[in-house]
């Protein structure tokens, strides 16, 4: 039997003060969603948990210590305390040699994931620097048997990308209520896929965020804007086979084509999609198109860099590409998605 290892981080910092109820709330839904799954999946999974910034203080304490996934019990709403500072890397070094200190950590076969909520950045911690944690984690995540999963304000991704963290293990979130809501949403569906991919083997992944093959519509409409009404859907027949985008749209709709207004769809390996590139995501069961900053993760793209994207597990989801090329070929078969709207910002950020 295969044995997880995992290590939960709490921020107790007085800026989480604002969400502390949604705070209590979206660790009580993480620590159901590991222990669903690990029953589910009938595996061996251990757990601790590590509040930083506690009580008043910039210091880190656990207060699980590798226990069996169901000493995840709830917490109440008004017990979340939030009035420390954020020793974030201290915290990071601290689940580390924890997960390391439990009986099995030298099987082979044990994995360990380390996850890490917070509203701000490092700020106090006194035995760690980001440095040295970046070079613990390169060290540990070599070894194909560590996972590091990262949630923080949406204006930290860069920083934690620079020190080498896939952003496919980084969730960005709004410090809301809602914004707290949505994260807790797409967190519970990767720790169910992360938990199910364990009981296959596999030991550690880069994209603990960036499967659509588990994206839910809930999912989709809590972080995404539904585009349905602003978009076109142009099947390509097969006498259109080739066409260029520009005289493919302008036949079809009787108008000058926009630039940036077209999008394909996914069907082949891109081995280059540019991080300026608008995504879009249309429900295969409903036909609902959705956009928005978060249609790129759940794609597996990042939002910093360019990057390859293959059609792989795309579940229930069509993934179209903007389009900034009027020669781009049409392929019968499909559809081209156009967004004029889009466009129009597009020509007019052009003129600016």
């Amino acid at each position: 039997m295969t044995l997880s290892l995992i290590a939960l981080i709490r921020d107790h910092s007085g800026s989480m003060r604002p969400i502390a109820f949604a705070a209590a709330r979206d660790y009580n839904a993480t620590a159901l969603s590991v222990r669903d799954a690990a029953l589910a999946t009938s595996q061996e999974t251990r757990v601790s948990v590590l509040e930083l910034g506690y009580g008043n203080t910039s210091e880190v304490r656990c207060i699980i210590n590798g226990q069996p996934s169901a000493a995840l019990t709830p917490i109440h709403e008004t017990g979340y305390s939030t009035s420390g500072g954020t020793p974030l890397w201290d915290a990071v070094g601290d689940a580390i040699e924890n997960l390391q200190s439990q009986p099995g950590a030298d099987d082979p076969n044990t994995a360990f994931l380390v996850m890490t909520t917070t509203d701000g950045q490092e700020a106090h911690s006194r035995r760690h620097t980001a440095r040295t944690i970046q070079t613990l984690m390169n060290r540990l995540n070599a070894t194909d048997r560590w996972t590091f999963v990262f949630r923080v304000p949406r204006g930290d991704v860069r920083s934690l990308v620079n020190q080498g963290i896939p952003e496919g293990n980084i969730l960005p979130w709004d410090q809301t209520d809602r914004g707290m809501a949505t994260a807790q949403a797409q967190n519970t569906s990767a720790m169910t896929d992360y938990m199910t991919s364990r009981a296959a083997g596999v030991r550690s992944t880069t994209k603990f965020y960036a499967n659509m093959a588990s994206v839910t519509s809930a999912d989709v409409k809590a972080v995404c804007t539904d585009i349905s009404g602003q978009v076109t859907l142009l099947p390509v027949a097969q006498s259109e086979h080739d066409e260029a985008i520009r005289d493919f749209v302008e036949r079809r709709t009787g108008d000058k084509m926009l630039k940036g207004a077209a999008f394909y769809p996914l069907t082949k390996t891109e081995p280059k999609v540019q991080e300026n590139k608008l995504i879009a995501v249309q429900d295969k069961k409903t036909g609902v198109v959705y956009a928005g900053p978060a249609a790129r993760q759940m794609a597996g793209l990042p939002t910093h860099g360019d990057c390859r994207l293959a059609p792989t597990d795309l579940g229930d989801w069509n993934v179209f590409i903007q389009s900034t090329s009027v020669n781009r070929k049409v392929t019968a078969g499909t559809s081209l998605l156009y967004w004029p709207g889009v466009g129009k910002a597009f020509l007019e950020g052009k003129s600016a």
